[in-house]
C-alpha cells in the first residue's frame, strides 16, 4: 500500500500547491528584507561620522585655572578646569539677576523640564570643576574670545 498523505482526505496536488504556497511566500519575504535593508543601513550614520562624533582628550595636565580648546565636528569646545575661587563666584551669582534664570527652551539635554539656570546644572560632575561649552555664539555663530584668558568678559566668561 502507498501512503500519499497524513491527511488522507488531502490530495498530492493539495499537498503540492500547499508547499508552492509556502515556498512562494517565504522566497518573497526573503526578497523583500534583502530589497528593504539597503533603505534601513542607508539610515545608520557612516564611519567618518560616527569616528567624529567622539574626542578623547587627555585632561591630567590641566591645572585649576587653565582652559583649553579642543576641536569637536569642526567646532571649538572650551573646557575649563575652573579654581575653587571661579566656582565660588559662579555659584554666588544671583539668578533674579540674570536675563535667563530658568531654562525654558530646554537647552541644557541633561537637565528635564524648566530648571533654573544654577552653576550645578551647568557644569561637568558635582563638584563643578570641570566647565566644557562648544566654543560657537548662539548670536551670529562667531568664536567667542575670552578662551586664552585675555579678554574675558563679566564673570571670568568668554566675550
Amino acid at each position: 500500500m502507498i501512503k500519499t498523505s497524513d491527511n488522507p482526505g488531502q490530495s498530492p496536488a493539495t499537498e503540492r500547491r500547499d508547499f508552492l504556497y509556502y515556498a512562494t511566500a517565504s522566497t518573497g519575504a526573503v526578497a523583500a528584507g534583502a530589497a528593504v535593508w539597503p533603505l534601513i543601513n542607508s539610515m545608520n550614520p557612516s564611519a567618518d561620522v560616527t569616528a567624529s562624533g567622539t574626542v578623547r582628550v587627555d585632561l591630567s595636565g590641566v591645572e585649576p585655572g587653565q582652559r583649553i580648546t579642543v576641536k569637536w565636528q569642526g567646532r571649538p569646545v572650551f573646557v575649563w578646569r575652573r579654581s575653587p575661587a571661579a566656582i565660588e563666584a559662579a555659584r554666588a551669582v544671583d539668578l533674579n539677576q540674570l536675563p535667563d534664570p530658568v531654562d525654558e527652551a530646554g537647552e541644557n539635554p541633561n537637565a528635564s523640564g524648566e530648571e533654573p539656570a544654577l552653576d550645578e546644572n551647568r557644569a561637568a560632575g558635582e563638584d563643578g570643576e570641570w566647565l566644557v561649552v562648544i566654543g560657537v555664539c548662539t548670536h551670529l555663530g562667531c568664536i567667542p574670545l575670552g578662551q586664552d584668558g585675555s579678554a574675558v568678559g563679566e564673570f571670568g566668561g568668554w566675550f
